[in-house]
This record gives structure tokens, sequence and C-alpha cells, in this order.
């Protein structure tokens, strides 16, 4: 018979109880039913006799992302922005509606329904019924631009 010392009987004892164990696991029947699986009938597939035909010339005539592109906005009933001067703090814009002739406004002002909110350098701040829009001039190309929708918390 193998003669162990104190040191080695312990390790020997654990190691017969997990063998012990294992025989015990492998002797015990599993009886774990399986899920019944359903029988699926394969979708058919369809076939595409022709491919579709892309064609979006609008697409290619106004391509979305330029510099030039603007929001779709509603204008501001003909309004365009002239010019604006500025004299320390004070600024008054050139306002013109349609073709009729130019109208000097600063803050404050009422003009087609719209309240001046304030006069910058290059745009004009409009507020009425909660919106808010801002004209601004297109410095490099000496144009106006139409008017943008601004969102309610500010600029």
């Amino acid at each position: 018979m193998l003669h162990l010392d104190r040191g080695e009987r312990l390790p020997a004892m654990l190691s017969l109880a997990l063998l012990a164990l294992i025989v015990i696991q492998l002797m015990i029947p599993m009886e774990m039913e399986l899920p019944q699986t359903a029988l699926t009938v394969p979708r058919r597939m369809r076939l595409i006799e022709k491919p579709l035909k892309l064609d979006f010339p609008e697409i290619l005539q106004r391509p979305i992302f330029t510099q030039d592109r603007l929001p779709m906005i509603e204008p501001m009933d003909g309004l365009t922005l002239i010019g604006v001067g500025l004299v320390g703090t004070n600024a008054t814009a050139l306002l013109q509606m349609g073709s009729g002739p130019a109208l000097r406004v600063h803050d404050g002002m009422m003009v087609a329904g719209w309240r001046i909110v304030s006069v910058e350098s290059d745009r004009v701040f409009f507020e009425k019924q909660g919106g808010r829009r801002m004209l601004k001039m297109d410095i490099k190309g000496r144009r106006a631009l139409q008017s943008i929708a601004l969102s309610s918390r500010g600029r």
C-alpha cells in the first residue's frame, strides 16, 4: 500500500472526494426536456426582374451640400436688407419692401408686423408672435439673403 506523509494526506483526500463527486455526477441520469422544434416553412424568394432605374435630376441640379444653399423659409413679406450703418453703439438698417422705397429702421421699430430686436453689422433680427427671424447681408456677393428662422432660445 502507498504510504503518505502528513502533508500529503489532505490533498490526496480532497482529490479522492472530487473524483467521487465526478462519478456520482455521471451516474445520475439527465432528465431535461428539450424545447420542441417548430416546423418553419422557408420564405419564398422574390426575384426582381429589372433593377430600379434611379433618376434624380433635381438632386443633381441642386446638390444638398453646397455653401450657397439656404433653407426654404417663407419670406418676410418681401423684406430685403439693403445695408447697415453703425456709429458707435447706434445701428441703423436700410430695408426695402418689394420695389418700394428704402426704410431706415433701428431697434424696437415695427416693419411689416415684425419687431426689430437688434441690428448688427451684417444682419437684422426680427421677432413676431414668439417666432424669430434674421435677415442677413451677403457681403461678398453684395446681395441680400433670404430670411432665416431662429429657435425661440435666441440667436
